[in-house]
């Protein structure tokens, strides 16, 4: 093996003890059921390309202190590759969202958004809300946006408010592929790390639009208890908590609450 080889091979290792290590620190910020995703961070119109990764850096920095402003129609799954819930991640699925690429400057340099989100919230009265349980997209490039999780009830939420509160974003990374290096910065206002109590105010402020925007069907929401046991509560008792929260009678009605 060359000197040149050896430092590759040198390099390419403790890229992979990084990873590792960045693996570890967001499997214990972010709980089991929460999923995740990333959005790869775009040059604005006009900006100079040898100054971009700072910028990208500058554009993270402002997503989290003010939330993710969303394009098109598909709501989140327009501007987030989603990867499924923390729990079910593979190997090859870390490997996948760690080395993730939407745009990547001239020198292969990009900047992820992280993006992740609680299957459920409950309110100050400690009724159980449903967001959604993303799967890892099945597209090979592009979002899923037609996908597994169109009509989640967050994915209505941001489709209809064209944005993604800064609460469900825990921080972004940036790669540096000349050194093959990677480098997460946290973001303070990530909901996952708040306090119950904080967690249940800050749901408090979005339930309305939730509950507005019809959340999610009575139909979907059994389909998706038959699937996956969303809860530690017998089916029998959540069906009734859907039913005081929905008329079930005519679907097209505003929920109850």
């Amino acid at each position: 093996m060359t000197d040149k080889e050896l430092d590759e091979e040198i390099d390419k290792r403790i890229s992979e003890l990084r990873k590792k290590k960045l693996k570890l620190k967001l499997s214990l910020m972010i709980q089991p059921n929460y999923s995740i995703g990333v959005h790869g961070i775009t040059p604005p119109k006009n900006q100079d390309l040898a100054t971009q990764n700072e910028n990208f850096c500058e554009i993270a920095e402002k997503i989290m202190k003010s939330g993710l402003k969303t394009f098109g129609w598909g709501g989140l799954l327009s501007n987030v590759q989603m990867f499924g819930q923390v729990k079910d991640l593979t190997p090859q699925d870390w490997n996948d969202f760690f080395n993730y690429r939407y745009y990547s400057d001239n020198e292969g340099n990009w900047v992820n958004i992280v993006v992740a989100i609680p299957d459920i919230f409950i309110d100050k009265q400690g009724i159980e809300y449903y967001l959604g349980h993303f799967q890892k997209s099945s597209a090979s490039s592009g979002y899923a946006k037609g996908g597994y999780g169109k009509d989640f009830p967050i994915n209505k939420f941001v489709d209809k408010k064209k944005y993604l509160p800064k609460e469900f974003i825990i921080g972004y990374f940036y790669g540096k592929f000349d050194k093959l290096e990677i480098h997460f910065i946290p973001n303070p206002e990530y909901i996952g790390i708040k306090s119950l109590e904080q967690q249940s105010e800050f749901f408090e402020k979005i339930k309305e639009d939730l509950i507005s925007f019809k959340m999610c069907s009575v139909n979907d929401a059994l389909i998706y208890i038959k699937t996956r046991k969303l809860f530690n509560l017998p089916l029998g008792d959540y069906f009734l908590q859907l039913s005081e929260y929905y008329d079930i009678e005519n679907s097209e009605k505003t929920p109850k609450l």
